[in-house]
Formats: structure tokens, sequence, C-alpha cells
């Protein structure tokens, strides 16, 4: 069977070195350009890209090898008791997209009409962090077609899900780990809500997850995650450097 998921790892850093041609009278003229070619600087360029894709890739891998052993019937009814139907009804409701749109979009308002230019500025990233996620998430569901446990469309990937998990890195940056630590508990209620109420699959949670986290802290720049990446490029050397 083909493997349901395959979301590719992103290739960083090409470079193309052009020389000038020189016409030399003699060998000192043609050392003398050589050693200019051999002398060009290193460049170090910010890139806020190869996070997110790393949590991509992660979250992809472990979508795949949950597609391949997932019984959504099994995972829903580990859930379904007192305690696991009271934190699925919790995270079912914050994960829906009119909780989380309405309250990026009331912060947005808030905070402009109010001239607070810290609030202001969490409402537009966490609105922006829903726009964007939730237009990558819709284009996915379109592209992969896959049924939910429950007989209906667009199972792949878990749209609250994503939504839940695009606020922590948002949250993270604006106003530290502390606020975004309950973020990624409600976030987490709701992924595990949606294979409770049998609207997905492990393996939609998951990607969705990584998503939502992707595209929070793309919008950012510098959210929860750890590190920075930066683009290296030298002679002979072209590579992403992170550090952690």
């Amino acid at each position: 069977m083909v493997r349901f998921l395959r979301l590719g790892t992103l290739v960083l850093a090409a470079t193309v070195f052009a020389c000038p041609a020189a016409r030399a009278a003699g060998a000192a003229a043609s050392d003398s350009t050589s050693r200019r070619l051999l002398s060009v600087p290193s460049v170090h360029v910010h890139n806020v890209v190869a996070r997110p894709v790393l949590v991509l890739a992660a979250g992809g891998a472990l979508a795949a090898w949950a597609y391949g052993q997932e019984n959504p019937d099994v995972a829903a009814a580990r859930l379904d008791g007192p305690v696991g139907s009271r934190i699925a009804d919790v995270g079912n409701f914050y994960g829906d997209g009119l909780v989380i749109g309405g309250a990026a979009a009331g912060l947005y308002a808030v905070g402009h009409l109010g001239h607070h230019a810290k609030t202001a500025a969490l409402g537009d990233d966490l609105t922006e962090a829903f726009l964007f996620s939730t237009a990558v998430n819709w284009t996915m569901k379109a592209a992969f077609h896959r049924q939910r446990p429950n007989g209906g469309p667009h199972s792949f990937p878990s749209g609250h899900t994503t939504a839940a998990f695009c606020v922590v890195p948002v949250l993270g940056h604006h106003l530290g780990w502390k606020a975004s630590v309950p973020a990624a508990v409600l976030a987490t209620a709701t992924g595990l809500g949606r294979i409770e109420a049998h609207k997905h699959f492990l393996s939609d949670v998951l990607a969705g997850a990584a998503l939502g986290l992707a595209c929070g802290d793309l919008v950012t720049g510098k959210g929860l995650l750890p590190g920075s990446a930066r683009a290296v490029v030298s002679p002979g050397v072209v590579g992403v450097s992170v550090a952690f």
C-alpha cells in the first residue's frame, strides 16, 4: 500500500559562483585572479524556514508511522470514559474555528481600537496564524480526500488540531513559555477530542499538530520552538546551521 502521507523536506542554500574572464599578460596576473576567487567572504543569512520544515518533517514521519497501524475504534474506546469525555468536550470546543478565530479577531480589534500596541501585535499574529494555517489545512484536505472514521469527508489533516496548535508558538513569542503551556495542553486536548469523537484518525491529529506549530512559528519568526537557523554559504561549504 502506498503511504498516505508524504511531507517532503526543503532543500536549502543553493549557490552559483560566477567568475569574470580576464585575459592576463603573465603568470602574476593569473595568480592574482585565482587568489581573488578563493577569498569569497562567508555569507550568513537568517533563515526562519528551516525550523518549521523540521517540525513538518517530524510530524509527517509520526503521521506516516501512525497511518500504518492506527485503529480509530480502539483509540476512541480508550478515550471514552468520564475523564476522557470531559477532556474531549473541552478540546473540541476550544479547537473550533469560531472560538480561536473569534478570539484572535477580538484581540486584533481591541488592540487597534484601543491603541494598545502589544495587544494589537498579538492579535495581528494570532489572526494571521489562524488564517494561514486554515488555508493550508483546507488545501491539504482537498488534495488528500481522506474519509473520516465516521464516514464524513475531509479527514486529513485535522483542522481543529491545526487551529489549536497554531496558537502555541504565537503565545510563546509574545507572552513567554508560561502562556504557551496552557495553550499546548488545550491543543493536545483538542487532538484527543477529535479522536474520541470519531472525527479523525491519529495520523490526522499528528499532522494537524505539526502543521499548526509550523504555521504559527512562520508567522512569528521566532516562537516557542528553540534555536535559530542560518543558511551558511562560504567557499566549499553550503548548508544550514541550527543552534539549540
